[in-house]
């Protein structure tokens, strides 16, 4: 149900080869639909119905590629009599594809393959946007939606985040799992990097604010998470960004910022409630005690969002209180990458769904739910456009279209 078993016949059966797929779930109708081996005998084709595509692996179980192109669940594979590298693959919908697998196109794919998107962002221009996972940061066309470039060589972490510099459209940061690595935009060549935590910390979130000047990065200390800290960092020449203040004495651990409009306050959260720091200064303004993943603040006012006790709740900068709750089942762990719009509210949510909510009220007014999505990791859209990229937890990354009906 969750991999492959090969066997060969004879008077005893006797398993030769085991190997998990990458994107099978848990879930009731998950497991492996289909495998055949190539005609060759030399590769196994497989497929499940979490990805809409038919992995490859070769003699050694290592995955060599993929076959993208179905838009529904594959559920039969066949090779073609006669042929080297030709299969046959059909969907629960209405198309039957012949694929010529050269090890070329395998070599191809598997770039894309088997990654689980944390991050991603797109270009001031918005011709371009950046994703940033475990393993790699990419650039893509927001036309072709194809990869234009990729590195897997800037030492990437499971909390890893990006940010384009908002005054210099040429630089992207990314933090890595104890600091920081600034890539030009155009080839992702490293410019220069810095460390920002000691010990055992891990960095996990990251912001810059919006007149390019600080960027705040939180952190997580997993045996002395009482001694966890934030940092604010000058960041206004993006090839030379250095460390301005510490945050001490939040006693717990951090998992999330946002930078407010006046690029001179923003929020932290984490285990002990959510702080709001003044950049300048490195100084706490103002607190709330709810515990919370994720922090965000809502553009054109002094509110703030935290994901605090399974919903997203708004309060007010300005006296403290709460407001309101983005209800139903608007926990996201991703609140700092909530979308505001004049009139709504956007969010990626951890039950596979993405969710449009009335800013000012809460009310959720559309959902989109795919039943391939797990819990989904970041969402970004393009103003000019409206076309929204969201990555989630089974790997996958999604396009969507906001004409659509």
């Amino acid at each position: 149900s969750s991999g492959i078993n090969a066997e060969y016949g004879g008077s005893a059966m006797e398993k030769q080869r085991s190997f998990k797929l990458p994107f099978v779930s848990g879930w009731f109708y998950g497991g492996v639909w289909a495998c055949v081996y190539s005609p060759t005998g030399d590769l196994i084709y497989a497929t499940e119905p979490q990805s809409k595509s038919i992995m490859v692996y070769n003699e050694e179980n290592e995955q060599i590629g993929r076959l993208d192109g179905h838009s529904e669940c594959v559920n039969a594979i066949a090779v073609i009599p006669g042929s080297d590298h030709s299969v046959l693959s059909c969907d629960r919908g209405e198309f039957t594809i012949r694929w010529r697998t050269d090890m070329a196109t395998l070599s191809a794919s598997k770039e894309v393959t088997n990654e689980k998107v944390l991050w991603v962002g797109f270009t001031a221009n918005e011709e371009k946007f950046a994703t940033v996972s475990q393993t790699h940061v990419r650039m893509w066309s927001s036309g072709s939606q194809q990869t234009i470039v990729s590195t897997d060589q800037v030492g990437l972490s499971y909390r890893s985040s990006g940010e384009f510099h908002p005054k210099d459209e040429g630089y992207l940061f990314a933090s890595t799992g104890s600091g920081i690595v600034v890539l030009l935009v155009d080839d992702l060549t490293p410019v220069t990097s810095a460390r920002v935590v000691g010990g055992d910390g891990t960095v996990t979130d990251m912001k810059i604010s919006p007149d390019g000047a600080y960027m705040l990065l939180t952190e997580c200390r997993n045996m002395q998470l009482e001694k966890s800290l934030s940092y604010v960092w000058d960041v206004s020449d993006p090839t030379s960004p250095y460390q301005l203040h510490t945050i001490k004495g939040y006693n717990g651990r951090m998992f999330s910022c946002a930078m407010a409009e006046d690029s001179r306050r923003a929020v932290i959260g984490g285990h002990n409630g959510a702080w709001i720091v003044d950049l300048e200064t490195g100084s706490k303004l103002s607190e709330f005690s709810q515990g919370c993943m994720s922090v965000g603040w809502v553009p054109g006012c002094n509110d703030v969002i935290l994901d605090h006790e399974g919903k997203t709740v708004r309060n007010s900068v300005e006296d403290g209180s709460y407001l309101f709750s983005y209800a139903p089942n608007a926990r996201s762990q991703i609140a700092e990458s909530g979308i505001f719009s004049d009139n709504f509210y956007l969010t990626a949510c951890e039950d596979g769904s993405l969710r449009i909510y009335d800013k000012d009220s809460g009310d959720c007014l559309y959902t989109f739910y795919d039943h391939r999505a797990q819990e989904f990791t970041c969402i970004a859209r393009s103003s000019s456009s409206g076309m929204v990229v969201a990555g989630n937890k089974s790997g996958m990354l999604y396009i969507l279209d906001p004409t659509a009906k």
